[in-house]
């Protein structure tokens, strides 16, 4: 891929870069021009704050920026691909931005995410066997963050209308609803996360633009509250909330004054802020996320964006301990992480220099990281969740297509189908058997076609009967298997069906009998 820069104006608190892009790139968000003004149309605001919330690099994958005299590292750490399944979720438009992911109980999967068309927010789940979307806010949708609650609710934070407000939706109570949760004129609300406990309360971090705060919401005491974490310096860009088993609330974030990792505890007291890392430069440390492990230790994945480097930071043995997992190229941008039930980490991001999304883990000892290589060549946000049967799920967004797209490391099913008898009779029962079937992922329909002479016969179901009447003649069965995420496969049997035997009733064998009795005493007769 050709390298392209693109004229950037530095920006310091209260002062935006702007980039000059390629009119050629315009569907792709590397391809909005983002400038941004107070009184600026609602779309156009919608753009740049899309652009300039998501985007550190050009539309052609170039880290724009870098400090100076800083040179990124050509070490290469990479392994074999491991076998990855893809699909698109939503393809209807501009969509995908901002996207977030979790499971629920039942290891389906559920992703919150943005409509560049309007600036909507939209939710997407298999929940139900196959892939469904919706709208959940149509007037505003930018900065998306979903966690999914004890009893499988869904809950999205998100900024409003050009992030002049915080919002929050849930569907808890059967039907989504919707709630402005901080709002305050002049200032912009943006890179949202949320986090619930397991009686089911709310808790937000989220930035302040204008302030350059780090700040908080939550409905723990009932109503909403909003609260101040940090304030010094230019602090809390891409922050990502998690609550304890014990609920106590953990954030990362950086501290864009001082190119530091920060963490903030709050044990439902006071809050504790610490530096985990250091980095050189402004606005170096890019897109943090957190997990909890079962012990309560921390995991933080981020880009250090002065070598655009993978970085993850850990205090499980203790104290602070941070690793470079990938510097293989311009890598790390959108981050994030998860834990499997092992504790294990799992961390998807973005290949700046190549366009691809990338997977890396260290369940096997050592970090790995992999080229998720079924998607495609331009990738934007990532977002990873894993489920109970430590399986990844990963949602992206592909801007170059503006799609939503999915992927899984799930294998996707085998269809097995058994036919008893074959060759089969005429007017008798047939047996169709998909037992055999299997897949990672819960196999939810079983569909039979086959031809009866000339009549098309389908059937529904694992294992199904049928009698066919037309005889002789030969045909195709096809069993197609679906599982609950919409991944299927095929498995054929040739099927021959022969005449009925005749039957011989039981008085034409006596008196066939009788017939032969009678000729043997002629034939002694005559002898005689």
């Amino acid at each position: 891929m050709g390298r392209e820069t693109h004229p950037m104006i530095q920006y310091s608190n209260h002062t935006l870069m702007r980039l000059n892009l390629d009119n050629a790139s315009s569907r792709a968000i590397g391809g909005y021009e983002a400038i941004v003004a107070r009184n600026a149309s609602r779309k156009r605001m919608l753009q740049a704050f899309a652009y300039l919330t998501a985007i550190m690099f050009g539309a052609t994958g170039v880290c724009v920026l870098m400090v100076p005299g800083a040179t990124p590292r050509d070490q290469v750490v990479h392994a074999a691909a491991i076998p990855s399944y893809a699909r698109v979720i939503d393809s209807s438009g501009n969509v995908g931005l901002f996207n977030s992911i979790a499971v629920d109980s039942e290891n389906k999967a559920h992703v919150s995410y943005s409509s560049l068309d309007n600036g909507s927010l939209k939710y997407a789940t298999n929940a139900k066997g196959v892939w469904e979307t919706c709208f959940v806010d149509d007037e505003t949708g930018m900065c998306t963050s979903i966690a999914v609650d004890s009893k499988d609710g869904i809950h999205i934070s998100y900024s409003g209308p050009t992030g002049s407000t915080l919002e929050y939706a849930t569907n808890k109570s059967g039907v989504w609803e919707t709630t402005t949760v901080d709002s305050e004129f002049g200032h912009w609300f943006q890179n949202t996360s949320i986090a619930v406990d397991a009686d089911i309360n709310t808790y937000i971090a989220y930035f302040d633009f204008d302030s350059a705060d780090l700040r908080y919401a939550t409905n723990a005491a009932g109503a909403w509250a909003t609260y101040i974490i940090d304030s010094v310096g230019w602090v809390g860009e891409d922050p990502s909330i998690e609550v304890d088993k014990d609920g106590i609330v953990h954030v990362a974030y950086g501290d864009e004054s001082n190119g530091n990792l920060k963490y903030a505890r709050n044990d439902g007291e006071s809050w504790t802020i610490s530096v985990v890392a250091s980095s050189i430069g402004y606005h170096a440390i890019q897109d943090t996320s957190i997990a909890v492990d079962s012990n309560g230790k921390i995991h933080i994945s981020y880009c250090d964006m002065a070598y655009c480097e993978l970085k993850y930071a850990t205090n499980t043995g203790g104290s602070w301990e941070v690793v470079t997992v990938d510097n293989s190229s311009r890598v790390g941008r959108f981050s994030s992480i998860a834990l499997d039930s092992s504790d294990h980490v799992h961390i998807s991001y973005f290949d700046c220099d190549n366009g691809n999304l990338k997977y890396a883990t260290n369940a096997s000892g050592g970090w790995a990281n992999y080229t998720v290589e079924p998607l495609g060549p331009i990738w934007g946000h990532s977002s990873i969740a894993v489920d109970s049967y430590d399986r990844v799920h990963i949602s992206c967004y592909d801007y170059a297509d503006g799609e939503l797209k999915y992927v899984t490391s799930a294998k996707p099913p085998t269809a097995v189908a058994t036919v008893v008898p074959n060759p089969a009779m005429a007017y008798e029962y047939v047996s169709f058997d998909a037992s055999g079937s299997s897949g990672d992922m819960p196999i939810v329909n079983w569909t039979w076609s086959f031809m009866d002479g000339g009549t098309p016969v389908v059937l529904y179901g694992e294992e199904v009967q049928h009698m066919f009447v037309t005889e002789p003649q030969t045909t195709t069965v096809v069993l197609t298997v679906r599982d609950v995420d919409g991944n299927t496969d095929t498995d054929t049997v040739v099927l021959d069906v022969v005449g009925v035997i005749p039957e011989f009733p039981g008085f034409a064998f006596l008196t066939l009998g009788i017939m032969l009795l009678l000729g043997g005493l002629a034939r002694r007769r005559v002898w005689r």
